[in-house]
């Protein structure tokens, strides 16, 4: 019983924090509704407990979850990789000291490389 609740608890502020990064997110619905989609998949398969007691990737890796997990819709702030060729950005060369954070909006995170998922205004 002690594991419906606070199951049910936790899908419960999960849905409440995705209704909020909804309205945080008013004027690009019809854009970030998909990866909505998408990432409350992902969190039910990465984090909701069966009756057993253990989530679907404990069972898989023997090992809980551990590695971060950003609010949907959330400010973020990310670093673009690049190769040690410091390939060429606008017709100029990156340098090392160039500033390369870039702003963005998290979407979620990748099931097979376990990427975040960053959305920007060139994509994501």
């Amino acid at each position: 019983m002690l594991i419906y609740n606070s199951s049910f608890l936790l899908r419960l502020n999960v849905c409440n924090d995705l209704a909020k990064a909804m309205k945080a997110l008013d004027g690009k619905k019809k854009i970030v509704w998909p990866w909505l989609i998408r990432h409350a998949a992902w969190l039910h398969s990465y984090f909701h407990v069966k009756y057993n007691g253990r989530t679907c990737y404990e069972e898989l890796y023997q090992t809980r979850y551990k590695n971060e997990v950003v609010a949907f819709g959330k400010s973020v702030v990310f670093m673009e990789p690049y190769p040690a060729s410091r390939r060429k950005k606008q017709g100029k060369r990156r340098q090392k000291m160039d500033a390369n954070m870039e702003p963005g909006i998290w979407l979620g995170r990748a099931e097979e490389s376990d990427e975040h998922l960053v959305g920007t205004s060139r994509g994501v």
